[in-house]
């Protein structure tokens, strides 16, 4: 779906996309109870209404309630990362595990956290928002974020930013033929890729330090994962966490793909399908 930054126009689309949806599945189709939301940005704890979304340029839209009104079914809204996380709790292979957190990288990056069992809130809903922290406090090197600042991780490591590099340096900004001109020694292509992939092993190595937790799941674009961004941040990562018990967080790539928020949304929804509050 196009990416649509009014309100009304976004309920629309997304309920006729719905009756689409539906109508195609003839009588395959059961009962729809409900909508699950995923969107790029803060989400109020009512799982209604967007506080702020920097990518869509939105302040207090009560998204939830505008699309549960056209739809006439309920709505759950949550920030994507922390759909995906909820997601992965609910269906995933870590579905056991009591501590784990989950990162994606794509045209930005997203973060979430499972402590203790619970969804990480954070006091007003930003915990694990890694893709605007800082990575670099060099003013002459920092780049200048979408969001105000400079130096965010998001400059250096996201597909925008590799996209951005490549495009400065004369490359092709796709990433599979960036990282098959990287597997053949092109100076440039390596250099964007190792220093990218190297800034979000930093980022994960300071969330495994301050979170300890069991795995972090990194879903990547396929051609990201087996190539050199994946190497220098599983190398980073490992190389600056402190290795002080016996335990280890152990690091799993996953490929991101299309419909990775679509699943993270639908569990949402599904989650307060099976447990009345969504079990968060």
């Amino acid at each position: 779906m196009p990416r649509l930054a009014d309100p009304e126009a976004c309920v629309a689309l997304l309920v006729k996309t719905i009756k689409t949806l539906r109508a195609s599945l003839g009588k395959e189709r059961g009962t729809l109870s409900g909508i699950g939301l995923a969107l790029p940005g803060f989400v109020a704890r009512d799982r209604q209404t967007c506080l702020a979304c920097t990518a869509l340029g939105w302040r207090n839209i009560k998204i939830g309630a505008m699309l549960a009104e056209r739809a006439s079914l309920p709505v759950w809204v949550e920030n994507d990362a922390k759909a995906l996380i909820l997601g992965e709790q609910l269906f995933g292979p870590l579905k056991g595990s009591p501590d784990f957190s989950m990162i994606f990288v794509s045209h930005g990056i997203g973060c979430a956290h499972i402590v203790n069992g619970r969804l990480l809130w954070g006091n007003a809903g930003g915990a694990g928002e890694i893709s605007h922290a800082p990575i670099t406090v060099d003013a002459q090197k920092a780049l200048p974020c979408r969001c105000g600042n400079r130096g965010c991780l998001e400059t250096v490591a996201s597909l925008l930013a590799i996209g951005n590099a490549a495009r400065q340096a004369g490359l092709p900004t796709n990433t599979m033929d960036l990282t098959r001109l990287a597997a053949e020694g092109h100076s440039d292509a390596l250099s964007i890729l190792h220093r990218a992939g190297s800034a979000m092993g930093i980022a994960t190595a300071q969330l495994i330090q301050m979170l300890d937790p069991s795995h972090v799941v990194v879903m990547l674009d396929p051609a990201l994962k087996d190539g050199v961004y994946g190497n220098a941040l599983q190398y980073e990562a490992e190389s600056h966490i402190l290795h002080w018990t016996n335990a280890h967080t152990m690091i799993n790539f996953r490929d991101f793909e299309p419909d990775s928020f679509a699943r993270g949304a639908a569990s949402l929804a599904a989650r307060y399908f099976i447990f009345g509050h969504g079990g968060v």
